[in-house]
């Protein structure tokens, strides 16, 4: 969830060079992370986001989503994320 904070305010403030280390920074403080479904869907949605892909954002969400279902914080969190890809 924090990392997706993180892509929100890197997507918001238009920081899409942030992007670009995201998840490699995050894997290696967080080797473990890197291969659970979590880590899945962050690079889905920045990998969807560089190519202003709305449906691959939306498969990504999908694909978590029906592994282990979002919660409306994270529902709305995801959706504003959305939005920015659509502008």
């Amino acid at each position: 969830m924090l990392s997706l904070c993180e892509f929100n305010l890197y997507c918001k403030n238009n920081e899409m060079d942030k992007l670009e280390d995201l998840p490699n920074d995050v894997g290696n403080l967080f080797p473990i992370f890197a291969n659970t479904i979590e880590f899945k869907l962050l690079t889905g949605c920045i990998d969807a986001f560089k190519n202003s892909d709305q449906d691959a954002f939306t498969k990504a969400v999908i694909s978590y989503d029906s592994i282990k279902p979002l919660d409306p914080k994270q529902v709305k969190l995801l959706n504003e994320i959305k939005q920015i890809i659509i502008y």
